[in-house]
């Protein structure tokens, strides 16, 4: 699935949002949907769903917006990054004995995501295997693993409740990226216990606790929405077929205008 964002736009009207493909073949974008945001800005949210084998072979996709204010179309592209592809590796620290002994109420885990190309990845954090809006975290871009080396590296810091944390609650540190086998692995961290699952490993005994942790995969896989104050941007960005895969391995908005390319995987 591919995805054509344009944020802050000033009104709901006079928008259109057109997809071209540079080979022959279908076009059938799914309805465009128009969100008002806190600010009285527009979000608008153009997908168009992708054979997988088209996307491998390098095909390029085309998205273009005009608007009764912009000054001319906006008008972005996107196709796979060619190199090799690398899966990451996820490292998930628990709080330090410092911070625990510390009067804070609250103590954080760390993920460390390493070795991982091309860089368009997506790290999602849960509370007992399931989605938490209210949990606080923050994650740094994707940087270069060190010089002559091709892979990237990043960090996600989980804020944690320290009483929730000392109650046995369970958490996880979920990566989506492309060069995965099963698109998604993931590390889950107590205090009481480490335990690890990893999509890449989880066998047909694994089936029930794969489908119950497709409900909360789900949530994740449009991530990466970008807010811009004021410019009318578009963002372009890849959506894996996550759900497809994981089927298949079962059954056998002023003046100044900006564009932003983003993907995930």
């Amino acid at each position: 699935m591919l995805t054509c964002l344009v944020v802050n736009l000033p009104s709901d009207s006079g928008l259109q949002v057109v997809w071209s493909r540079e080979k022959p073949g279908s076009i059938v974008p799914d309805p465009l949907t128009l969100t008002e945001q806190f600010n009285s800005s527009f979000t608008a949210s153009s997908s168009m769903p992708i054979f997988t084998r088209d996307w491998d072979a390098g095909e390029t996709f085309t998205c273009k917006v005009e608007h009764s204010e912009l000054p001319s179309p906006l008008i972005k592209s996107i196709s796979k990054k060619p190199g090799r592809r690398s899966g990451p590796g996820i490292y998930l620290l628990r709080p330090h004995n410092d911070e625990l002994s510390s009067s804070e109420d609250s103590v954080s885990l760390t993920c460390l995501v390493r070795g991982f190309f091309p860089e368009d990845i997506s790290v999602q954090w849960m509370k007992n295997h399931k989605a938490d809006e209210s949990m606080e975290y923050f994650t740094t871009q994707p940087i270069k693993d060190g010089a002559g080396d091709s892979n990237f590296f990043l960090y996600s810091k989980l804020k944690v409740n320290k009483a929730s944390w000392n109650s046995g609650d369970t958490y996880t540190c979920m990566v989506i990226h492309e060069a995965l086998q099963m698109k998604f692995t993931q590390r889950s961290v107590s205090k009481v216990s480490e335990v690890i699952v990893s999509g890449e490993f989880c066998s047909e005994d694994g089936d029930e606790e794969l489908d119950g942790l497709w409900a909360t995969i789900s949530v994740f896989i449009t991530l990466f929405l970008l807010s811009v104050c004021y410019s009318a941007t578009v963002t372009l960005f890849k959506v894996k077929w996550l759900f497809s895969t994981v089927v298949q391995l079962r059954r056998a908005r002023g003046p100044e205008y900006k564009n932003v390319i983003q993907r995930v995987v």
